[in-house]
């Protein structure tokens, strides 16, 4: 019987083998049809499967020649950041990956990702990838076609130059909670404080911001008065006590969510639910928390209407935008038809996930890149100061200060940082049908459901696109490795006057002030180039929102305070006290090269952040009293 059982294992594995090997070939003569270099791999790189595939390369690096095979290599799903631009240096900006699965082309050229990107209908998103995020509903992110039209019309005015005013006020406000906090803690006062791990810190600003702006649901810090408190909380959404019915509040549920929302991908609620281990059934408890606070969201933006505190109301938008439609018998593929409550749920769990992750990441490694390079802190906060000079943050406006800020050195830093660490390091195609496309004056043909990978980090840093100047840090010929916000400024730029900037652009999002294309605007690359929000018609909606919070964070903070590494790993204050500037370069230089490993060991989950333990302490020090300045 066992001899039976064994022979019939083999036969099917001997035949879904040649099958494979069929498979292969022929996606391999499609690909090679295109004359860009093609590489085979033994497994996929896109769906469900594709899951297994840090596995696979975690074990192949226990074997050392297995693991510097390129058809290794090209499993890893990160590779766009772990091997920043390897394969593009030797091989060029586009290649194809095959499988007996698929056919993938990765792309970091300026040219085709333009093409693909705003080819509205022989480009898609492959939606079922983003399943995993479709835990409260459909959403304008996971929908494609006619439904995501759907979701366009009905969310789309929720993101106006109105909702940027919201969100600027909201983030100063935040800003100086966030600060009071952090001078409260442990040794901490109002003139020197450190924060060990402020990655977190800056999360929980980013979700207070996007519940106080956009939801209506205003957040405080620990340690606020109780008179702010009961004067802005919203019952049932408070950030410091769960609602009625909860053991967690909404911020504590989408903490422990996100970081394992994969398991909702891959397992059945069912399972996750009966499991007998507890990390297990908590994380089915945080979806359970996650889905009946969305609920409570809605019903009340419902009761609420437009008679509650000014927001973009998203919520509310979304409600009544599906009033003014017609009712269709099948709503997921009319334009015209309503947003279902799901939908509205699945929507504002969306706005608020990518409200708070992408923000917090970018202020996070905005300020840690400040503090590894201190000669651009010193440039960045000269512009604050010929800008807002000693004005209280409270009383900055939006119409007035923000343009102004962006096309400083703060906006510069903003998109440098977003060029070298994107949230997210590839943008998910497939093609529909056939596509021909052109790149330098030649033609090929990109075969039907080919998973199409738009390389963020390798066009982001890809020096075809940029003025190519000498790296002064590793004396290679080109500086797209290096940390130079100054990269962003026009030659001829001035800080503007005081007047209110009136002319700004409109594109496919929404209109913003804040860009202006003039001698004071940040430099444009050629489109395509620089991608870290996507663009054309699925361009991130919420651009505008991440661009004015990292903003004003930024200006709030480094208007008073200067931002260090925290060197007290290696030194205490009173032997830094004690060193000369030579000795306090070596020390801040070790400090710099720790960041650089912890910051290169990041990982992607959703977006792109420091992986799970890692942390890189930062020390805020009142202007005028830093210890390293001038010497780093």
């Amino acid at each position: 019987m066992w001899a039976s059982i064994a022979l019939a294992t083999a036969v099917v594995a001997f035949f879904q083998f040649c099958r494979n090997v069929l498979q292969l070939r022929r996606n391999k003569a499609k690909a090679e049809k295109t004359g860009l270099p093609v590489f085979w791999i033994p497994w996929t790189t896109y769906g469900s499967l594709s899951f297994l595939n840090p596995l696979i390369v975690q074990v192949a690096s226990l074997i050392p020649f297995i693991s510097k095979l390129k058809c290794i290599r090209l499993l890893d799903r990160e590779m766009s950041w772990t091997a920043l631009r390897e394969m593009e240096d030797e091989y060029g900006d586009i290649f194809m990956i095959v499988s007996p699965y698929n056919i993938t082309i990765k792309i970091s050229n300026a040219e085709l990702i333009s093409q693909v990107a705003t080819h509205r209908t022989g480009f898609i998103k492959p939606t079922a990838g983003y399943k995993v995020v479709d835990i409260c509903g459909p959403s304008i992110l996971t929908t494609e076609g006619e439904a995501w039209k759907r979701h366009k019309t009905i969310t789309g005015s929720a993101f106006s130059e109105k909702s940027n005013r919201l969100v600027f006020e909201e983030t100063l406000k935040q800003t100086a909670g966030m600060i009071n906090f952090w001078q409260t803690q442990d040794d901490n006062n109002n003139k020197v404080f450190t924060v060990e791990n402020p990655a977190g810190d800056y999360a929980t600003l980013s979700f207070n911001v996007i519940c106080g702006a956009g939801f209506g649901i205003p957040q405080t810090w620990p340690g606020e008065d109780e008179i702010t408190i009961s004067r802005t909380a919203v019952p049932g959404f408070s950030n410091l006590l769960p609602g009625t019915g909860h053991t967690m509040t909404l911020g504590e549920c989408l903490q422990r969510l996100l970081p394992n929302i994969l398991y909702l991908f891959i397992c059945p609620l069912w399972l996750l639910k009966q499991s007998p281990f507890k990390w297990m059934s908590n994380i089915y408890t945080c979806y359970e928390e996650c889905i009946n606070y969305f609920d409570e969201l809605v019903e009340h933006a419902r009761t609420v209407g437009e008679s509650g505190r000014e927001t973009m109301n998203l919520i509310g938008l979304m409600l009544k935008g599906s009033e003014k439609v017609p009712q269709n018998t099948e709503p997921s593929h009319s334009k015209n038809a309503q947003l279902s409550k799901k939908e509205i749920t699945g929507n504002a769990f969306i706005f608020m996930f990518a409200g708070h992750e992408t923000s917090a990441n970018g202020i996070h490694f905005s300020l840690l890149l400040l503090a590894m390079y201190p000669h651009e802190q010193l440039r960045t906060q000269a512009d604050i100061d010929r800008i807002v000079g000693d004005m209280s943050p409270s009383i900055w406006n939006y119409q007035t200060h923000m343009p102004r800020l962006y096309n400083s050195m703060v906006g510069a830093v903003l998109n440098e940082q977003l060029r070298l660490i994107p949230a997210i390091p590839n943008i998910p195609k497939r093609s529909v049908g056939d596509q021909l496309v052109q790149v330098d004056g030649r033609e090929f043909t990109i075969p039907e459901n080919t998973f199409v990978h738009l390389n963020v980090v390798g066009a982001n840093r890809n020096p075809r696109n940029w003025p190519k100047v000498t790296s002064h840090i590793t004396g290679k010929d080109n500086d797209m490795a290096d940390f130079v916000p100054e990269r962003w400024l026009s030659k001829d730029r001035v800080i503007v006057s005081e007047e209110k900037v009136k002319d700004g652009i409109t594109d496919e999002l929404e209109t913003a002030s804040f860009e202006t294309y003039s001698s004071t605007s940040l430099v444009k690359p050629p489109n395509g180039a620089y991608i870290p929000f996507s663009l054309g018609h699925r361009a991130c909606p919420g651009r505008r929102f991440a661009q004015v919070e990292i903003t004003a964070v930024l200006s709030a903070i480094l208007q008073k305070y200067t931002v260090e590494l925290d060197v007290s790993a290696w030194a205490s204050d009173e032997e830094v006290a004690e060193m000369t500037d030579e000795e306090k370069r070596e020390l801040y230089y070790e400090a710099v090269i720790e960041a650089e490993k912890v910051i290169r060991r990041s990982s992607q989950i959703i977006t792109l952040k420091l992986s799970k333990g890692d942390k890189v302490p930062l020390r805020f020090v009142e202007r005028g009293s830093e210890r390293f300045a001038g010497i780093v």
